[in-house]
């Protein structure tokens, strides 16, 4: 058997990372023409395949659910799963795809009550050799605490380890290899068994170590890595952004593995539908205002330690939208700030999440709690700085870092992480523990994530339904008209 696992595309089919028009190795259209494909060769993709690039912002309100099943159909996909992402734009958008998917949908943990869509919790595909191939696929549970609650109201999705094994159990005797698709990472060191996180958003350690399996298919994490045993099983994450695919060869009792990366910056997929991503490409070069200077990201550390002059712009637009009385927000892994000539793809690839804003209340004593949860992100060790590895292992996690704005404080890198703040301060006047301020940040931050569990029992004051993106793009625009 030969396998290609491909997963967390986001969109990237076109040979471009949309920095500019340059074409360039990348993109699913110039994967899968290095496939080399038989009568025993299955396709598999991992999901987060309808949110995360500008390719997918601009078509989501036009055809892109049937568009991205068209592509994903022609490029032979058998067996996916879901991503968290897949969840982003509501469940009807993410029906129209499935619906016009051929591939088998496989995600054992997620259930339509609906009925609407069909997900199954495993399939066995026979090659043309006759191997028998059980294929079982789940998305990470932690899709109920990041996704908003009207987007996944028609689903039950489950912790994966029982619905897997039950579904692994009814296959098993069956099948002469194994097959998980799993869009989850890795939460531990695969040669030590090291833990290195404390949560359960990522478990494909514990289901490898769980459940009898042969190969475990990994991704959400964007951390490729390939030909990894552990707990019996052979572990592999593919590539994010369309950068390229995991080959697994198997033969009996051996299994094999390598990424493998275009070797073209072109393909006969990508010059027959061009005109999709030209169409892309001159709306994300419209010019959209004027700055008084260029607003460019720096060194992650310096920009944590002394502010960020491109933070403050974003907070200060979404502190005015929101009428709030402080702002929050944080930086992608990846982005590349406002040029002077700001055009929609500065600010798309500035701030490329699918946000809405919204506005909490908070006490004194819980955002200093808030602030304290934030500067673990500083290590300060005889003299020298660095960003603790919490945020970089296992995997980058930069965009849980957030930058607060409205408000001063005194922040002492000497003492232990969780005693730093002191002197919180609005406007110069102090800010007391039992003092109530309004706080706008994104959805996403609202829920938690991140280690911010102190956000979740603050009362919600606004939900604005707009995104962020939105938001900013149009505050831009009025400063050019001004």
């Amino acid at each position: 058997m030969k396998l290609y696992f491909t997963s967390d595309s986001h969109g990237f089919l076109f040979p471009t990372d949309y920095l500019d028009r340059e074409p360039k190795k990348i993109g699913l259209f110039q994967v899968w023409q290095e496939y080399e494909i038989d009568g025993n060769t299955l396709m598999i993709d991992g999901g987060d395949t309808l949110q995360g690039s500008p390719f997918l912002f601009y078509y989501k309100d036009k055809n892109a659910p049937e568009m991205m099943g068209n592509f994903f159909n022609l490029g032979g996909c058998q067996y996916y799963t879901l991503g968290n992402h897949d969840f982003n734009y509501g469940y009807e958008f993410l029906r129209r795809y499935v619906t016009n998917s051929k591939a088998t949908l496989l995600c054992a943990n997620v259930e339509d009550v609906t009925g609407q869509m069909e997900i199954r919790p495993h399939a066995i595909h026979t090659l043309e050799d006759g191997t028998r191939v059980g294929l079982l696929g789940a998305v990470t549970h932690w899709v109920n605490l990041w996704e908003r609650k009207e987007h996944i109201e028609n689903f039950r999705i489950r912790h994966p380890l029982e619905p897997l094994r039950k579904a692994l159990n009814e296959i098993k005797d069956q099948c002469d290899v194994t097959v998980l698709i799993y869009h989850g990472g890795i939460e531990e060191d695969l040669d030590t068994g090291e833990k290195l996180v404390n949560n359960d958003e990522n478990i494909g350690a514990e289901l490898a170590r769980e459940l009898d399996l042969d190969i475990l298919l990994t991704g959400h994490q964007h951390m490729p890595f390939a030909n990894k045993m552990a707990y019996g099983t052979h572990i592999v994450q593919a590539p994010a952004h369309g950068e390229g695919a995991v080959e697994i060869l198997w033969q009996k009792e051996k299994i094999e593995s390598r990424i493998i990366h275009p070797k073209k910056s072109s393909s006969i997929l990508a010059q027959t539908y061009a005109s999709f991503d030209q169409e892309v490409q001159d709306y994300l070069d419209r010019p959209v205002a004027k700055l008084p200077q260029d607003l460019l990201p720096e060194d992650r550390l310096e920009m944590a330690l002394k502010g960020s002059k491109l933070a403050d712009f974003i907070n200060g637009i979404q502190k005015d939208y929101a009428q709030s009385d402080l702002s929050i927000t944080s930086f992608a892994n990846e982005i590349t700030g406002l040029k002077k000539d700001v055009t929609l793809r500065n600010v798309m690839l500035t701030y490329p999440y699918p946000n809405t804003l919204v506005v909490l209340e908070i006490t004194g004593a819980k955002l200093k709690e808030a602030l304290e949860q934030n500067y673990s992100y500083v290590v300060y060790d005889n003299g020298t700085f660095s960003i603790n590895d919490r945020f970089t292992t296992p995997k980058e996690e930069h965009y849980n870092f957030d930058f607060f704005y409205g408000l001063e404080y005194d922040i002492d890198f000497t003492k232990a992480i969780g005693k730093r703040i002191t002197n919180l301060r609005r406007g110069g006047k102090p800010i007391e523990a039992e003092d109530r301020l309004t706080l706008a940040m994104n959805n996403y931050r609202a829920t938690g994530a991140g280690g911010f569990d102190m956000y979740t029992t603050c009362p919600l004051v606004k939900d604005i339904q707009r995104d962020v993106q939105e938001i900013l793009i149009e505050a831009i625009a009025r400063m050019g008209e001004e």
